[in-house]
């Protein structure tokens, strides 16, 4: 009898925030946007000119929840040996009616995370690549596998490897809200007899 299992799944972490983070949604809500082309809107929306937003002062509760939830993630769920994680760039995404982010991954991050201001009917859209060396069209009704959908809850935030590719489809509803961000080990990462450590405290330059 033929006997189907999935392998290697790729885990997300999802939660809602419990705290009051009123301060800083209303914040978020009137931070300036970044000047920029009228193809990047078209095809990524709007972000804030700040991309690191949570490093303001109105934005400590949610920074100080938001890392809790990184490091869980990594250490608990990932198993990641790390003294802890920290976050890196964090912007405010919008996006308009009509408007969309295309698909990309976030380099330079090991984990990324998305929070979400409130519900939505415009998801998120894992896809997992296979890289294919025969380039066969696979019909995503019976091999569906490869895509996943989230919708938006508000005030809750979806944390993923930063290599996943991602996209938010076209925007049919109104402005959709929410907070980006990128995150590395605190400390350093690696294994220094491998030769591949990375330890912040001992990056050296041209000594003057």
């Amino acid at each position: 009898m033929m006997h189907l299992e999935q392998i290697f799944p790729t885990t997300i972490y999802m939660n809602v925030c419990p705290i009051d983070v009123t301060e800083c949604i209303n914040f978020l809500g009137q931070v300036e946007l970044a000047e920029t082309s009228d193809e990047v809107i078209e095809n990524y929306g709007y972000r804030s000119k700040d991309s690191y937003i949570l490093n303001n002062n109105e934005c400590t509760p949610l920074r100080n929840w938001l890392v809790e939830c990184v490091d869980e993630y990594a250490k608990e769920i990932l198993g990641y040996q790390v003294e802890g994680m920290g976050i890196t760039q964090s912007w405010l995404s919008i996006k308009r009616t009509g408007q969309k982010h295309v698909a990309h991954a976030h380099p330079n991050s090991v984990v990324s995370g998305v929070f979400y201001f409130e519900d939505g009917d415009t998801p998120i859209v894992f896809t997992n690549h296979d890289h294919d060396f025969f380039k066969i069209t696979r019909d995503p009704e019976i091999a569906p596998w490869n895509n996943y959908t989230i919708y938006p809850k508000g005030l809750g935030v979806i944390l993923f490897p930063s290599h996943l590719e991602h996209e938010v489809i076209v925007n049919d509803n109104k402005d959709r809200y929410s907070l980006s961000f990128n995150t590395l080990p605190l400390g350093g990462f690696g294994s220094e007899g491998d030769l591949t450590h990375i330890d912040y405290s001992r990056i050296i330059a041209k000594k003057q």
